[in-house]
């Protein structure tokens, strides 16, 4: 099935979403329990923390959850990951966790590639467009003194 962030409540992420979330659900009844598998695949735009550029990334979360319909809770299950509903509830809203997942899935330190060199600290080239000569070295001045000693 697929929805749209305003239907997973993302409006409000800063993200930019280019395609709908797909959403996929294996569901195994066991009497009044409900064993739920979710895959949550959505693409959105980021911008790289080394070169700030924008490209689009395909993000996948999987997560799981137990519904159960009029009893407690699981021993052994955090409660966190348990819906605990009416005996006659029909349906079961799983907004909540579709947000919370597609939100985890976005990555701490967004790359646009692994080899993303960034932009130069001393004049703001990319360095994955050009090389600009610049000289980067640092020295720890703590030990900058050493460098004039002559051995």
């Amino acid at each position: 099935m697929e929805g749209t962030p305003e239907e997973a409540d993302l409006r409000d992420s800063g993200l930019e979403f280019v395609s709908p979330i797909e959403l996929s659900l294996r569901v195994v009844r066991q009497r009044e329990t409900f064993w739920v598998d979710a895959v949550v695949k959505v693409s959105v735009v980021l911008e790289c923390a080394r070169c700030l550029k924008r490209y689009k990334e395909d993000l996948e979360a999987e997560f799981k959850i137990v519904v159960r319909r009029g009893g407690g809770p699981l021993p052994g299950w955090d409660e966190e990951d348990m819906k605990l509903v009416p005996p006659d509830a029909e349906d079961v809203d799983i907004t909540q966790e579709v947000h919370d997942f597609v939100l985890l899935s976005v990555p701490m330190k967004p790359l646009c590639s692994e080899g993303c060199k960034g932009l130069c600290p001393v004049c703001g080239a990319d360095l994955n467009e050009e090389e600009c000569g610049c000289r980067r070295e640092r020295i720890d001045p703590r030990w900058e003194a050493l460098t004039k000693i002559a051995l």
